[in-house]
This record gives structure tokens, sequence and C-alpha cells, in this order.
């Protein structure tokens, strides 16, 4: 037994347009490490174990640039008319911003980032993807971003930055250094982080409807591994590290 587990991670450009976005994105970065940086003569927080055990094995996932523009009412409206689940909307930012599915909010309109990312261990491992919550920040107020949990060791997916945004709000800011998503993994273990070049991620990411829709995950998870697919991902993402 080993007291680290290795997390594979790499960029999964959904693109739209074909650009990809490799240098947009950074190392995760333990969240201790931030928590450590804010220290001050009275802190007790470091030394706090229930503080300390929950944030042990949270990373941050931070942005590289500035993103600061408004989003026009009109378009955002139009674009829910669209019978299409995947429209561009238009605007003067870095990374597209789309409409990927409906908002199942009611007074809500769905917004994707398009900063994706890919996780895979080697060994079975929970991971929880969430908003940013120490601090808690939204590129727009009151946005509600879609939050998940699945085994990154048996199944091979795409981490988005998903939006439920009030009507009403539509001016998008994210600053450089500001934490765009959480990544938690459920261990006592220490987690060493290794970047590769990505293959076979497309395939999981259309098995929904290829492979049949509704299903659960520990179905997904079954049909993957009596296909040897994690293996298969193993395999090739261990061949493209990045050192």
């Amino acid at each position: 037994m080993t007291d680290e587990i290795t997390v594979y991670w790499a960029p999964a450009h959904d693109d739209v347009d074909g650009n990809p976005f490799n240098m947009l994105y950074r190392k995760p970065e333990s969240l201790m490490s931030f928590v450590h940086g804010e220290k001050t003569p009275e802190s007790t927080q470091q030394t706090c174990p229930a503080m300390k055990d929950r944030l042990n094995n949270v990373f941050v996932l931070r942005s590289s640039i500035d993103e600061i523009f408004d989003l026009d009412p009109e378009v955002i409206e139009r674009s829910q008319q669209e019978v299409l689940n995947r429209v561009k909307y238009d605007v003067k930012s870095t990374v597209d911003i789309t409409k990927i599915r409906p908002s199942n909010l009611n007074g809500y309109y769905p917004l994707t980032y398009n900063m994706n990312w890919l996780f895979f261990s080697d060994e079975p491992l929970m991971m929880k993807f969430t908003a940013p919550y120490y601090p808690a920040i939204s590129p727009i107020r009151g946005s509600v971003m879609a939050a998940g949990e699945y085994d990154i060791g048996r199944w091979f997916r795409n981490a988005t930055l998903d939006y439920h945004v009030p009507y009403g709000q539509y001016h998008f800011e994210i600053r450089k250094g500001d934490p765009l998503a959480f990544v938690e993994f459920d261990t006592d273990k220490k987690i060493v982080f290794k970047r590769f070049e990505p293959k076979y991620h497309h395939e999981s990411v259309l098995s929904i409807g290829r492979y049949g829709k509704n299903k659960s995950l520990e179905e997904r998870y079954q049909m993957a591994e009596d296909a040897d697919f994690p293996k298969m991902v193993l395999h090739e993402i261990k061949k493209n590290v990045i050192e």
C-alpha cells in the first residue's frame, strides 16, 4: 500500500471553433496552501482539526486571465428559443461562452464557460467538482454552478463550468487568479498531480447519447469496466504524461 494517489489531469477542450486553450490551464493548487498564506498571528485555522481535515485534499482551479464583459439580454433571450442545445453566445470573451442545454431552474438561463478538465486516477477515487466556497466567488451575481461527484478511477469524463444564471444578471467578471472551481478528493492519501495529453474523452462525452440515456453512474462504471475501458485510458495516459 502507498500513501499517495496519482491523479492525471488535462485540459478537455470542448472546441466550439476548434480553438484550444492549453496555456490557460494551471496545475491544481492546494486550498490549504491558500489558507496558510492567509495566516495571521492570531490565526488558529491552520491547526483546527475540523478545518484541516476538511480541506486537506481540496484543490483550486484558477483563472489565468481577466474576463470582463456584459452579455446582451436580447442575445440571451433569442438563444433560449433555439431548438439546438449548443448555441454560442456572441460576446467578446477569450474563452467561448455557450448554451449547451436548457436550464432546469425557473427564472434562470444556462451559461457554460468553455474551460473543461479531465481527471483520472490509477485506483478508484471519488472526486467532487464544486463552485469555489473559500472564498465564495461567482462570475455572475446570483449564478449557480452545477456540481458533480464521480469515481475518476472508474469513469473518464470532463468536468465543466456550467452555470444557471438569473435573468436580469448579465455582467460577467473573472479576474486573473480567481478560483473557477474546487476539486475535492475523498481520500486521506496525498494527491500527486501529473498532466497528460488527452485521448478517449470524446467517446466518454458521447457515450451518454450513444450507449443509452438515463443510465446510473454505477451502470456506466460497469459498462466501462466490462470493456476494459479504464485500463485503456490509463495505458494511454501514462504514454502521454508531461513530467
